[in-house]
């Protein structure tokens, strides 16, 4: 694929929105430097969070992670997939 294909297809995926790992939120920090990089399945332990370009202040939880700490401090987090946050700065 040609660089530019490749460009145009990253800048679009970050347009639309694109799922990472939360490393705001500390227990998915410590969850995920747990992990050795072997086990694909320790992936889905992790809560995942949807970042866009056009509405780069709101994040939006796409996956609340199912590691008993990060289950644990979800507080009063609502349904998965429905919670948005405002991102600091």
């Amino acid at each position: 694929m040609k660089l530019e294909e490749i460009k145009l297809r990253e800048s679009e995926d970050y347009r639309t929105g694109m799922e990472v790992p939360d490393l705001t939120h500390p227990a998915t920090v410590e969850v995920f430097r747990g992990w050795d990089q072997k086990e694909l399945a320790y992936i889905q332990l992790l809560r995942f969070i949807r970042i866009t370009s056009v509405e780069p202040a709101v994040v939006v939880v796409s996956r609340q992670g199912k590691h008993v700490s990060i289950i644990g401090t979800s507080g009063s987090l609502g349904q998965q997939g429905n919670d948005e946050e405002m991102a600091d700065g």
